[in-house]
């Protein structure tokens, strides 16, 4: 199980050096996947289309520069973007509980896309 841990961790980075993203972004992203993947309507997804929608989540929060959309995460990741955004409805009721409290974001939860 560690090794899917480090594997996923190492993915996470991958993707979001990819995209250009921050390490701050990076870890955000890890922390969100690491909290939701066991979370009910979560478990048992493919964890890459998790890893998608965890990166989706810390773009839509991040600053302007670093915001990304599902079709550049798709580009990156592999997952579909229709995936990206089902993964992502299903995180979506867990937020308040998933993202990491050092995180800044520039926007409030509030305004993130309900898709």
């Amino acid at each position: 199980k560690q090794s899917n841990v480090a594997n996923t961790t190492d993915s996470v980075a991958r993707f979001c050096s990819r995209l250009g993203l921050s390490r701050d972004l990076v870890n955000a992203a890890t922390y969100i996947y690491e909290q939701v993947r066991e979370k009910e309507g979560v478990h048992g997804r493919q964890p890459k289309s998790i890893i998608a929608a965890s990166i989706f989540i810390v773009c839509q929060l991040a600053p302007a520069d670093f915001q990304r959309s599902a079709k550049e995460i798709k580009e990156v990741t592999g997952v579909a973007e229709v995936t990206v955004r089902v993964a992502y409805r299903m995180i979506y009721r867990h937020l308040k509980s998933i993202l990491p409290p050092e995180f800044e974001y520039s926007q409030a939860i509030a305004t993130l896309p309900v898709v």
